[in-house]
């Protein structure tokens, strides 16, 4: 009767240590559900602002995308312009040196009128000279003649 005892005493401990341990069991079952819900939530509420921020990036990167391409279109532009712009610029300076070269032509031609300028001038006070020695000779010859006439 003794070991019975014994052994009930024990079965008793057993079966108290063994309640102990399933209300710990269930206890922390509880704690971990408890905690699995709130990793849940944060894991959605994470997953949540992940997409967020992958929608947020897209965007970004559509958006640099589209400004990329533009600034490509502004710089073809500008490239382009700045292409016309060193033609008109060659097309001037092409024709500035035509001009330089006709104002050249012109200057010599002006200096070779000049000359000739210079030469009939000098012919002009020549034969200016060279007419009123001969009629101050035809004057003379005149008087000669009337005095012939009247003699």
């Amino acid at each position: 009767e003794n070991h019975q005892l014994e052994q009930q005493a024990l079965q008793n401990q057993h079966a108290q240590e063994l309640q102990s341990a399933v209300s710990k069991l269930q206890m922390l079952q509880h704690e971990f559900k408890k905690l699995q819900g709130e990793k849940n939530r944060q894991k959605e509420s994470l997953t949540l602002q992940l997409d967020s921020l992958k929608h947020e990036l897209e965007g970004t990167q559509e958006m640099l995308q589209a400004r990329s391409k533009e600034e490509r279109k502004v710089q073809d532009s500008h490239l382009k312009q700045l292409r016309g712009m060193e033609k008109e610029m060659n097309q001037k300076e092409k024709a500035n040196e035509e001009l330089r070269k006709e104002l050249q032509t012109k200057e010599k031609e002006l200096e070779e009128v000049k000359g000739e300028l210079h030469a009939s001038r000098d012919e002009y006070a020549t034969l200016k000279d060279r007419v009123k020695v001969v009629a101050g000779e035809l004057k003379e010859r005149r008087i000669e003649c009337r005095t012939l006439q009247s003699e």
